[in-house]
Order: C-alpha cells, then sequence, then structure tokens
C-alpha cells in the first residue's frame, strides 16, 4: 500500500456541488370534500359550496400517504350565478421553497374557476277567473319556498324565500269586457337571474293554464 501511494500527490480537497430543485406537485380541487375534475356548479341558495385544494408532498423519496392542504382564496360574493376564480397556494415558507406548480421555479400559487349555473324551475300558470264588473283576481306573487299556491304550481327546487323570483300579471281589469286573457308571467327580483324560469300556459287536460277569463254577469229578471 505504501508504494501504491508514492505513485500519487494529494490533492488539498475535492469540492462536489449538489442542486436540490423545487419538486412539481399538482394542486386537487374539492368542493363540499369531494374531489371534483368538472368545476361547473348549480345555483343552490344560501347553502352554498366550499371550496378547498390540496396536493401530495414528498418525505425522503416517496409521495406521501396523506394530501396536504393548500391555502385557497374564496371570492366574497360566491354564491350568486356567475364565474369565480379561485387562488390556491402553499400554507408555508418551507413548502414554498420545496414545491412548485409549474415549469418554473417559486410558482407558489395556482389558480382555478368555478361556474355557478342557474337552477331551472317550471311555473305552471294556474287559470283565474272572476265575473264581468267584479275585481280581478290578485296575481301577486309572495316571496315564498311554495311549490303550488291558487295561482301556480312550480316543479324545481326554489332555494330562495325571502324574495319573489318571478311575477303574474294581465291585462284583464274589473272593467273588462268578457272574454279570456293571458296571465303573463315574468321572471324578476334580486335573485330572479340565478333562476332559468319557464313558464307553461298550454291547454292540458281541457284546462286553459296561463288563462284568465271573464264570463257574462247573471242578470235576474
Amino acid at each position: 500500500a505504501g508504494q501504491v501511494s508514492g505513485n500519487y500527490q494529494a490533492n488539498q480537497g475535492l469540492s462536489v456541488e449538489f442542486t436540490i430543485a423545487q419538486r412539481e406537485v399538482e394542486a386537487v380541487w374539492l368542493v363540499n370534500g369531494v374531489v371534483v375534475s368538472d368545476y361547473s356548479l348549480g345555483y343552490n341558495g344560501d347553502k352554498g359550496y366550499t371550496i378547498t385544494a390540496q396536493y401530495s408532498g414528498w418525505t425522503n423519496g416517496d409521495e406521501n400517504d396523506e394530501p396536504t392542504s393548500l391555502s385557497v382564496t374564496v371570492p366574497s360574493d360566491f354564491r350568486n350565478v356567475g364565474s369565480y376564480s379561485f387562488t390556491a397556494g402553499f400554507a408555508t415558507g418551507a413548502e414554498k421553497g420545496n414545491y412548485k406548480f409549474g415549469d418554473q421555479d417559486d410558482e407558489d400559487s395556482v389558480t382555478q374557476t368555478f361556474s355557478i349555473a342557474q337552477a331551472k324551475i317550471t311555473v305552471k300558470i294556474k287559470p283565474q277567473t272572476s265575473i264581468y264588473g267584479e275585481d280581478i283576481v290578485s296575481l301577486t306573487v309572495g316571496a315564498s319556498k311554495n311549490t303550488e299556491t291558487a295561482l301556480y304550481t312550480v316543479t324545481g327546487n326554489l332555494y330562495d324565500n325571502a324574495d319573489t323570483i318571478f311575477s303574474l300579471s294581465t291585462e284583464a281589469t274589473s272593467t273588462s269586457d268578457v272574454g279570456e286573457y293571458a296571465i303573463t308571467g315574468t321572471a324578476t327580483g334580486t335573485n330572479s337571474g340565478n333562476y332559468e324560469v319557464t313558464f307553461e300556459d298550454a291547454d292540458d287536460s281541457g284546462v286553459s293554464y296561463g288563462a284568465y277569463t271573464v264570463p257574462r254577469r247573471p242578470v235576474v229578471i
């Protein structure tokens, strides 16, 4: 061993530099605690949705079994129909230093657009009648979740009861001539934009839905 060592000259030292690069991870989005890949939601009133995000970190060269939560910024008006941009980022400085979301270093946040679509309801306008010369039936629609009243039947989900979703009107008055007049439905109110309202006024089983009838006034001779 001594003879071999005599053939070499010891160096003053060897320096090797290693670089540990940030690991790229993918954010996973959850709605009400369930992982989703479809970011289109339906309007559901004050019930709303809880949006969270997470990613899978690494320890000792292995992907962690349990995902790590991300910090999510929720738009303040996330309730009504529309599109909303959510931002998720690493919760700690250590995570920001070790991970990234894209190809470029230090990409420490990611955005995702969620949309809320209108809830669909169908309003079947019940026929109304008043004898010639009498006051017409009030067509005022109250602010309620009632799916059936003396004026209408609603199919679909009504989520709001603090505001009217639609209104009803007719050209018939207490002085209108004998005949049949249309009852018109109109989507109106603060929350009407959150609903796709379809009004039915077709004949069904011999009943003229959406019609206001003024019959003759009986005369006693």
